[in-house]
C-alpha cells in the first residue's frame, strides 16, 4: 500500500507538462474538426528555415526512410540561443492518404536530470495536394536590381558568361550563362541562388534554382545584349517540405518513474509474500 500510495502522490505533486511547440511560426495547420490537437500548439518547421521554439532555434534539416518499414524519420536540430546546448531528435511517422488511416507518429525525447523534451510529429504535407498551378513572372534585370517576391526581395549580384561548368553533359564549345542572386527574406534570413542557362549547340536549356525554405523558384530566361537578363521567379507551396511538431517539456520526470518502479516492487513484494502465505496454508492443511 506504501508504494500505490508514493506513485499516487507523485502523480498529484508532478508539475503540468509545458507545452514548448506554441505556433512562432504563424503557419495554421487545419488538423479537422475530429482532431484533439490545436494550431496554436504545434509549430510548423519550414525545412532548412531555423525557428524559434522556447529557448531554442529548431531546422528541420531533413528526412530518411526506413530501410524495411514504411517509415521516416525526421532530423530536428536544436540549437540554443542562451548557452551552447544543441542536439537532434529523430521523430518517425508514417501517413496513408489514400487509405485514411491517418498519421502514426513516434517520439523521440531528450532527456535531462530534472525533465524531459518529448517531441512527436503531428502533422505532415499530403502530396496529392501539393500541386504545382503557379507561373513564373518575368523581371527584366541588370546586376545590382532588385525583384520582390512576398517574402523579401532578390538582388541580382553578378551576370557572367562561362566555358565551362562542374554539370553533365556540359561539353566542349557549350556555354552557359550564370546569374548570381541573394535572396534576403523579411526575417533577416538570407540565400544565394545560381540560376544557369546552358546554351548547347545553339539550343538553350534553363536550369533553374530552387530556395526551398522561401518557396521560390528561379530561372534564368535570357541574357540581353544590353547586359541585362530575363529572370523568371515563381512562388509555389509546392517545392515547400515542410513538418509540424508537438513539443512537450516534462517537469520531474524522474519523480513519475521512481513512482512507477517503486509501484512496481511494491506489487512484486505484495505477490511473492502472498504466494508465501498461500504454500503456509496449504502445507498446514496437509
Amino acid at each position: 500500500m506504501d508504494s500505490v500510495w508514493f506513485y499516487s502522490a507523485s502523480l498529484f505533486l508532478l508539475p503540468k507538462k509545458e507545452i514548448l511547440s506554441l505556433n512562432t511560426s504563424g503557419i495554421p495547420i487545419n488538423f479537422g474538426a475530429e482532431s484533439t490537437e490545436k494550431t496554436g500548439e504545434n509549430l510548423t518547421l519550414v525545412k532548412g528555415r531555423p525557428t524559434s521554439m522556447g529557448k531554442f532555434d529548431v531546422t528541420y534539416v531533413g528526412d530518411s526512410a526506413h530501410p524495411k518499414k514504411e517509415q521516416w524519420y525526421y532530423q530536428i536540430h536544436f540549437k540554443s540561443r542562451e548557452d551552447n546546448e544543441e542536439f537532434t531528435l529523430w521523430p518517425n511517422a508514417f501517413v496513408n492518404y489514400k487509405g485514411n488511416e491517418g498519421l502514426m507518429a513516434n517520439p523521440d525525447s531528450r532527456h535531462y536530470l530534472t525533465h524531459d523534451i518529448f517531441t512527436y510529429v503531428s502533422a505532415l504535407p499530403n502530396p496529392d495536394k501539393m500541386k504545382d498551378t503557379t507561373s513564373f513572372t518575368t523581371y527584366v534585370r541588370k546586376e545590382g536590381d532588385s525583384i520582390f517576391y512576398s517574402k523579401g526581395f532578390i538582388l541580382v549580384e553578378n551576370l557572367r558568361i562561362v566555358d565551362s561548368l562542374p554539370v553533365s553533359g556540359f561539353e566542349k564549345g557549350d556555354s552557359a550563362a550564370v546569374a548570381r542572386l541573394k535572396v534576403q527574406s523579411v526575417n533577416k534570413t538570407s540565400y544565394t541562388s545560381q540560376p544557369i542557362m546552358v546554351n548547347k549547340r545553339g539550343v538553350s536549356i534553363s536550369m533553374p534554382d530552387t530556395v526551398m525554405s522561401e518557396a521560390l523558384i528561379i530561372r534564368l530566361q535570357k541574357v540581353l545584349p544590353d547586359g541585362s537578363a530575363e529572370i523568371g521567379v515563381k512562388e509555389s507551396d509546392a517545392v515547400l517540405q515542410w513538418v509540424t511538431l508537438k513539443a512537450y517539456k516534462f517537469p520531474l520526470i524522474f519523480v513519475l518513474w521512481g513512482g512507477i518502479i517503486i509501484t512496481a516492487i511494491g506489487i512484486l513484494m505484495s505477490m511473492a509474500q502472498r504466494i508465501r502465505e498461500n504454500n503456509r496454508k496449504l502445507r498446514a492443511v496437509s
